[in-house]
């Protein structure tokens, strides 16, 4: 085990998988699930914050950093990211958690608790899909085919671990924040997207591409109408993904009583990373309260 800017690095075997994640602070367990393609580090602004009050546990889901990568076997989609999850949290002997995601990740948890709501304590989403029927922004079915296909795929990551592209990478995730930031706040995100871009890989990248444009059953409503947890879902009014959330957040009024949605006033799609003290704040108090 070695420590990491938050926490302790550890692993556990869950689901036939190696899943690494990290872990901080004590009491009620509450599970971090990253973005699509990223990792632990991805919480590294909110996640001491989060373990001053929580017993934090940072996943590495299946297909990302430290943890397994299957070729076969395994399709990555939300559904069977949940599963694991499920036996993960056995692995630990917890029998309920809350859990927070973003984008992908938040599609995981919202997921999860639809699937697991007898394990589920409350759940925050930022910006997570319960559909993705629109598809997404700056991706076509094309470009899913090509990084997930052998050879051109493997050679396409190859490329992307180089590191050639990192700086392209962060300005356009960050979008309109990047012309905003500090120049400590650009070193920081920077250095962000060069750690993750080191695990770019062709099995669980391209396979996550490949479960959300390729698939007949995206369609997560099914499972979402059995959630029962307290949601908080928060969405920024600059995310380029304003209108293929909208489903989601059409749906989560409509038939979960139990979710909240909060629009943070220029926020970008990383709104963990833009505007961390907000997140926390909003965070800490939906858990706390009740």
């Amino acid at each position: 085990m070695s420590h990491t800017p938050f926490g302790t690095d550890r692993y556990v075997n869950a689901a036939g998988f190696r899943l690494h994640y990290v872990e901080a602070g004590e009491g009620y367990p509450l599970l971090l699930v990253p973005p699509s393609f990223a990792t632990y580090r991805n919480w590294q602004r909110v996640a001491p914050g989060l373990a001053a009050h929580y017993r934090v546990l940072a996943l590495d889901y299946v297909g990302t950093g430290d943890s397994d990568k299957p070729t076969r076997g395994f399709d990555y989609t939300p559904q069977e990211q949940s599963d694991v999850i499920a036996a993960f949290l056995d692995a630990l002997s917890i029998e309920r958690a809350h859990l927070m995601g973003v984008s992908y990740g938040g599609t995981i948890v919202l997921n999860f608790a639809g699937r697991y709501p007898e394990r589920t304590g409350k759940v925050v989403a930022i910006e997570g899909f319960i559909s993705v029927e629109m598809g997404l922004p700056g991706w076509s079915r094309l470009q899913s085919w090509a990084v997930s296909a052998p050879l051109i795929g493997d050679l396409f990551f190859a490329v992307v671990r180089s590191g050639l592209f990192n700086t392209r990478f962060a300005r356009h995730i960050a979008g309109p924040w990047w012309d905003e930031m500090s120049e400590g706040e650009r070193q920081e995100w920077l250095a962000y997207v060069a750690s993750e871009v080191r695990h770019a890989n062709r099995p669980g990248w391209g396979g996550i591409k490949r479960s959300l444009f390729e698939r007949p059953d995206v369609d997560l409503r099914p499972d979402a109408r059995r959630i029962r947890a307290p949601v908080l879902l928060l969405t920024g009014s600059r995310s380029p993904y304003r209108e293929h959330i909208r489903p989601t957040l059409e749906f989560l009024r409509a038939e979960v009583p139990s979710a909240r949605i909060v629009e943070i006033e220029g926020g970008i799609h990383d709104l963990e990373w833009q505007k961390p003290q907000e997140v926390l704040r909003l965070t800490l108090e939906f858990l706390t309260e009740g």
